[in-house]
């Protein structure tokens, strides 16, 4: 028997970025992110599933994302 799925979890770096490193004139951390990816965990969200990130990094520009999404 199939059961229904209720959660997605995900790693942020590399998965819902682009996998590169890049730092502002100032030394900031600078992550890009795909707007794909966001539409995608929207709809998760919309279907009714959990949604997790998942970082070994905490960062404001993770949290910022993160809230975004919820």
């Amino acid at each position: 028997m199939l059961q229904r799925l209720r959660l997605f979890a995900t790693d942020v770096d590399g998965v819902l970025t682009d996998a590169g490193m890049y730092y502002s004139e100032s030394g900031e951390e600078l992550k890009k992110f795909n707007t794909r990816d966001g539409m995608g965990i929207k709809l998760l969200q919309a279907a009714g599933l959990v949604t997790a990130l998942i970082t070994m990094e905490e960062t404001k520009l993770v949290t910022r994302r993160a809230e975004k999404l919820a």
